[in-house]
């Protein structure tokens, strides 16, 4: 029993099983609010998770330097408590702005929060911060049932609250049940690791902080793009309006968050790999990495599609949300397709690399949907439209800065960084299913014969994901502290 809790697929599995209970929650939530009150909970959401994103990328040096010096080594545990020092100054940093947004307005939070929930979030993102520090270490350690359990009960906590005040739910009390959470994963991943680090090496803070903004800038703008397009739509659409909007995104931030689980597993594994494995090895790591992640991604976006409309079944408040959905989810879709160049970049101590390519593409996004939600009709949809082909831009500038690594260092080398039975067909499903999306956002009929031959081809190479999920499991492990 306490191999199957310490097994990947296990934590997959589960992870998946607790996204499965996020929607249903989340479907709940919305029945029982409303589109006018969900828009206030998704805006809550919102800010939550811009506060998560903006870290200023200490969790995510700790992840990348762990993964290559251990948990349980001087260096480790230094970081790690270097770590948590840094964080607590993010921290006051965010207890300081949200503090001055109640007093001077800067950002209009009161359209959608009242001074309950607003006091309530600041405890939530206090905790948050520390939280991603201990999921980091946890990571590293691969104690997946911690992480499992810290992510099951807080979603538990949810449905208890939907279940106990049926009928009386509003956004204060669902916030009210999301600090909960968070006191409870506090609790649960902060007691495993608190007493079993000491300082027994020193490098300079100045250091970590460089290094942890270049992953800062990177991973918070890839996330942040995405977030912000969302913010911006919040001011352009009617409270009701962005209601719809927000039930549509929850089932598309599912399929992102599914994504992520697998991601959260094979990520440190991948650094680990491009920094121990001779370059020879590359291809084969970058091949079986991407096919794996581009197969799974289609097979989700698949089945989302095709169970979308059994929530009209459930409840009709949100039958408009279906044009915001299916002109979402395709678009999107670009998001998965960087998957594993960064992890090589990163290897090679090229951070600052993709640092810029991020920061780049960020503000390429901020600026064309600031114009298209001023200048154009309907122009929400065309807001997620114009993300997505961003986020395939920045696919494309990845791709480019691999191989001007590659030729630099080892000139010598031939890495194939694009495959057409991989990322080509990815590419063409998903743009197929673009321009299968109607004018009124709705999908024709002949969009679901396209969906059900996606589906077939993957399933038709169950054994070869099967093959890269074994693989990529086993290689990972090598190179490990012991």
């Amino acid at each position: 029993m306490k191999g199957l809790l310490s097994n990947p697929i296990f934590f997959v599995i589960a992870r998946y099983g607790i996204y499965a209970l996020q929607l249903a929650n989340a479907v709940w939530i919305g029945i029982e609010l409303g589109p006018l009150a969900f828009a206030s909970w998704a805006f809550i959401q919102l800010v939550l998770q811009y506060a998560a994103q903006l870290n200023f990328g200490i969790p995510y040096y700790l992840t990348n330097s762990l993964a290559v010096h251990g948990t349980h080594t001087p260096l480790g545990g230094y970081l790690i408590n270097a770590s948590f020092r840094l964080i607590s100054a993010v921290a006051l940093l965010f207890v300081a702005f949200f503090l001055l947004e109640h007093f001077w307005e800067i950002f209009a939070f009161q359209k959608y929060i009242s001074l309950t929930e607003l006091i309530l979030m600041i405890f939530i993102v206090i905790i948050q911060q520390y939280n991603q520090l201990w999921m980091s270490v946890a990571r590293i350690e691969n104690r997946f049932k911690s992480i499992v359990l810290s992510q099951f009960i807080p979603q538990v906590i949810i449905s208890f609250f939907l279940l106990f005040f049926r009928g009386q739910c509003s956004p204060e009390l669902m916030v009210t049940g999301l600090l909960l959470g968070h006191v409870f994963t506090m609790v649960t991943i902060g007691k495993v690791f608190s007493k079993q680090h000491e300082n027994s090496a020193k490098i300079p803070q100045s250091v970590i902080i460089r290094e942890s903004l270049k992953l800062f800038i990177y991973n918070a703008f890839f996330y942040l793009m995405l977030i912000n397009t969302r913010a911006e739509i919040s001011y352009v659409l009617s409270e009701s309006a962005f209601g719809l909007f927000s039930f549509a995104f929850v089932f598309i931030n599912v399929l992102i968050l599914g994504m992520d689980a697998l991601g959260f597993i094979w990520f440190p594994q991948l650094v680990r790999m491009y920094s121990v494995f001779s370059p020879e090895h590359w291809q084969e790591i970058l091949q079986r990495s991407q096919r794996l992640f581009l197969s799974l991604a289609m097979i989700g976006i698949v089945l989302l599609v095709m169970t979308y409309p059994c929530v009209h079944v459930l409840t009709d408040k949100y039958s408009g949300s279906s044009e915001f959905f299916y002109s979402g989810i395709f678009p999107l879709s670009f998001y998965f397709l960087s998957f594993s160049l960064p992890s090589m970049l990163m290897a090679q101590s090229k951070n600052h690399w993709i640092a810029w390519v991020s920061f780049g593409a960020f503000l390429l996004n901020f600026t064309m949907v600031k114009c298209i939600l001023h200048y154009v009709d309907d122009s929400a949809r065309f807001a997620l439209l114009v993300t997505g082909l961003v986020y395939f831009f920045q696919y494309l500038a990845l791709l480019l800065l691999v191989k001007k690594m590659i030729k630099k260092r080892f000139p010598d080398l031939r890495v194939k960084l694009f495959y057409w039975k991989t990322q080509g067909v990815f590419l063409f499903f998903m743009i197929l299913l673009m321009i299968s999306v109607s004018e009124n956002g709705q999908i024709r009929s002949i969009t679901y014969l396209t969906l059900l031959v996606a589906l077939g081809f993957q399933l038709f190479n169950w054994k070869v994901c099967r093959d890269d999920m074994r693989w990529i499991a086993a290689s990972g492990g090598q190179g490990k502290d012991e």
